[in-house]
């Protein structure tokens, strides 16, 4: 979506680095707070989503958007952060309440992406950190589109797979031992491995 917004809006052909990588601890809080507003929207107000909340959370969603990669970001305020934290937010509220988008969120595979989540999630940033150096200092991909297209695709197969790897490997072995270590007796599980 993101390589869609920059070809259809006139803020030049550079892809501002910061926009991937800058981020501040008064914007993660936005982050964290948008979240928690989201969820409880959704969690306390779900059965009275109607149309309008819909549509609402879809608006929200397309401002806090354009907020987050217009021409506002930079500075001494989070602009960034709290814009995707409010178009996330708006996201969140619209894919739980729109029986079409909860019936895709709510399919096998994408649920079992969800499920591993949290692997990729630990791995991405570092993937995509390097990939994108990779392609500049390597290969010799600039700035822009070309290269944003390629961490969307490309890059995201890549923090796929390494992400399946960590969460079949590590993460799946650590559920399963800890879901073991919750069955055993209280006096078995406190005995030292």
């Amino acid at each position: 979506m993101s390589v869609l917004w920059h070809v259809v809006t006139p803020f030049g052909d550079q892809w501002p680095e910061d926009f991937l990588w800058g981020a501040t601890a008064i914007g993660r809080l936005t982050e964290f707070m948008a979240g928690m507003v989201a969820a409880v929207i959704v969690m306390r107000l779900r059965h009275r989503l109607t149309r309008r909340w819909l549509l609402a959370a879809l608006v929200v969603f397309v401002l806090g958007y354009a907020v987050a990669t217009g021409s506002l970001t930079g500075g001494r305020i989070p602009v960034r952060e709290v814009g995707l934290s409010v178009a996330f937010g708006g996201l969140i509220v619209l894919a739980i309440g729109a029986k079409p988008v909860e019936a895709f969120f709510g399919s096998r595979p994408v649920a079992r992406l969800g499920y591993m989540a949290y692997s990729m999630f630990l791995v991405h940033q570092p993937i995509v950190y390097y990939f994108s150096e990779g392609l500049e200092r390597v290969l010799g991909v600039p700035e822009g589109h070309g290269e944003l297209a390629l961490l969307w695709s490309v890059g995201f197969a890549v923090v796929f797979v390494v992400g399946w790897l960590f969460f079949r490997f590590i993460e799946e072995p650590c559920i399963r031992w800890s879901k073991a270590v919750a069955k055993r007796p209280a006096s078995a599980a406190s005995t030292p491995l």
